[in-house]
């Protein structure tokens, strides 16, 4: 019963709102979703593309994701982050659905500079992302709905104003297409949202974080998370959303990195993601 009421939520008309509540990292998902002042990862180029300028080294990731243990529903991420001195690159690809049901493919090319670069007493970065955001729903007996592709876009800004904190400002869907797959119906648009966040790295092995975001419903929200490595193996993370508690582990091998998260829902329970991160490429500092 629980599949079949979340598949009617995705039925086109309905009243939720496509690309909702996207993860695309188990470490940002163990933050409660508190990312955009933190990512250093290639999830990066999704959360955050000015944050991409700050990494060290290029990086890929590969994010899987049972939501609420839902049969059928599924979500997955790859990304791939390129740092470099003036433009930084980013690019990713999000998929979630519902096996026989629909779809939802997000592509997206982001692009970072710093304005002002480290070295200073702030340092200031400025990044874009394009996306390609289509949503397809599987024929059920003489209803074809097919699929729509729309375009749009996301801007955002990283500043530091000490090497312990940051500030980020991520504006997500500048463009707000619609999805109309039933004439008349008045369509869902992709809806614009805002995210304002900080961190705040008490050493090298800690960090906090929190985020005031505006969701798809134009509702705010505040979101909190925090991390803690220890001997440069084994990290500890938790989270706060909304009432929902998050959290997960992380751990660092020579050549990659493995990040396992939940997240919990009053309704629908327990949320699942793993990710495995490699770096490659020379460090740059």
């Amino acid at each position: 019963m629980l599949l079949v009421l979340l598949a009617l939520s995705f039925l086109p008309g309905a009243s939720s709102a496509y690309f909702e509540r996207l993860q695309a990292s188990a470490r940002a998902t163990s933050f409660g979703g508190a990312y955009s002042a933190v990512a250093n990862d290639a999830s990066a180029a999704f959360y955050n593309p000015a944050a991409m300028v700050a990494m060290n080294r290029a990086e890929t990731l590969a994010m899987y994701a049972k939501p609420f243990n839902i049969e059928g529903y599924q979500a997955s991420y790859i990304g791939a982050v390129l740092p470099r001195d003036g433009i930084s690159l980013g690019a990713y690809w999000h998929r979630t659905g519902v096996s026989d049901v629909m779809s939802e493919n997000l592509i997206g090319l982001s692009a970072g500079r710093d304005l002002l670069p480290p070295g200073g007493d702030i340092a200031l970065a400025v990044g874009g992302t394009l996306k390609i955001a289509q949503v397809g729903y599987a024929q059920d007996g003489d209803a074809d709905y097919g699929s729509q592709t729309k375009a749009t876009a996301d801007l955002s800004a990283l500043l530091n104003v000490t090497e312990k904190v940051a500030f980020s400002y991520a504006l997500r869907n500048v463009v707000e297409p619609e999805f109309d797959f039933v004439s008349g119906n008045g369509g869902t648009p992709l809806l614009r949202t805002n995210d304002l966040g900080v961190s705040y790295r008490w050493n090298p092995a800690s960090i906090v974080a929190a985020t005031v975001s505006q969701n798809a419903y134009q509702e705010w929200r505040v979101q909190l998370g925090g991390e803690v490595w220890f001997q440069e193996v084994f990290a500890v993370r938790s989270g706060f959303v909304e009432g929902d508690f998050a959290g997960g582990v992380g751990l660092k091998a020579t050549n990659f990195l493995v990040d396992i998260s939940f997240l919990t829902n009053a309704a629908l329970g327990v949320s699942y993601e793993v990710a495995l991160r490699v770096p490659f490429g020379d460090q740059r500092w």
